[in-house]
């Protein structure tokens, strides 16, 4: 059973387009992007490199390709754009999971400091390691 006030991992709806706006759809994290990257005189660009998701404290992110900067993503967008060096990864760039256990294993940990996961990780892990954090293991 999940913990109650988790219902999916985070990624980049966590980000502010100002007061009181923050990114709620692909539109939005696209504008997002196209004012950061423009505040540092670049410009956004499509990189044709794919990258691996990971979740990390309950966030989805990948690595740049290009400047290794952590990036915030998420499975149903597909999407991730560098705000450090304009990268877009368009979707069939982001390489998330196929198995939706993944993210329920990790959604059974009520403190996303303990959400953590990469490609080296199986569900039979994740699940190892929520029964050492005596955390239901029924997916």
């Amino acid at each position: 059973m999940s913990f109650p006030g988790y219902t999916r991992l985070l990624g980049p709806e966590t980000l502010s387009l100002g007061e009181y706006l923050t990114v709620r759809s692909i539109d939005d994290y696209r504008r997002w992007h196209a004012i950061r990257v423009a505040t540092g005189n670049a410009q956004p660009w499509a990189s044709l490199e794919k990258v691996k998701a990971y979740v990390n404290f309950g966030r989805w992110m990948v690595d740049c390709f290009w400047c290794k900067k952590g990036v915030l993503t998420r499975p149903d967008w597909g999407v991730a754009y560098c705000a450090t060096c304009g990268a877009r990864y368009e979707q069939s760039m982001v390489i998330f999971p196929s198995d939706p256990n993944i993210e329920r294993a990790l959604l059974m940990r009520p403190d996303p400091d303990t959400q953590h996961w990469d490609d080296k990780q199986t569900v039979e892990d994740l699940l190892r390691e929520n029964k050492e954090l005596h955390l239901d293991t029924t997916l």
